[in-house]
């Protein structure tokens, strides 16, 4: 689960961003600044051991909330799992979160209680089986394609300007 830290544990980042991109696929979508770019959304799945299942991350900006970011993003995610050949996808969000949880539910993940949760109802567990609706599974495939041919790229273009850069291998 995303949460702030005072140091991170930076061989921890290592291993995890060295272990990319076999084991997962991250998005970041980049305005210009002043000072080179700013990140303004970031989205991340990584595969399971299994390699059937998938936990992904996403964040985006307070001042880009609402403008279809967080589609763009996960939607790249899904067609990434599915192109990898994922049966599901997981993630936790804050029960609070009501525009992720509605994102979430649009995209067709089933939104419930984390039955892990020690606090009564706070974080919401979100999973889509990424073969269950043939609508949305079209739409992946053709965002899978665009996906590979963006990777090859190295550059995503997205709502309001921005940029999105990947990091996968297929």
């Amino acid at each position: 689960f995303m949460r702030v830290v005072r140091e991170p544990n930076l061989e921890r980042v290592r291993q995890v961003l060295a272990s990319f991109p076999g084991n997962g696929f991250g998005i970041v979508a980049t305005i210009p600044a002043a000072d080179g770019v700013d990140i303004v959304g970031s989205a991340i799945v990584v595969f399971g051991s299994g390699a059937s299942s998938g936990e992904f991350a996403i964040n985006v900006t307070a001042g880009y909330g609402g403008a279809g970011l967080g589609g763009t993003l996960m939607n790249a995610l899904i067609g990434a799992a599915r192109w990898r050949g994922l049966a599901d996808m997981e993630g936790y969000v804050l029960a609070a979160n009501k525009p992720m949880l509605r994102l979430a539910a649009g995209l067709g993940f089933s939104v419930a209680p984390d039955p892990d949760d020690s606090v009564a109802a706070s974080i919401a567990r979100l999973v889509r089986d990424l073969g269950l609706r043939a609508d949305l599974a079209a739409r992946d495939r053709a965002t899978a394609a665009s996906v590979r041919r963006s990777v090859a790229q190295s550059r995503i273009s997205t709502a309001r300007g921005m940029v999105a850069h990947s990091c996968y291998r297929g």
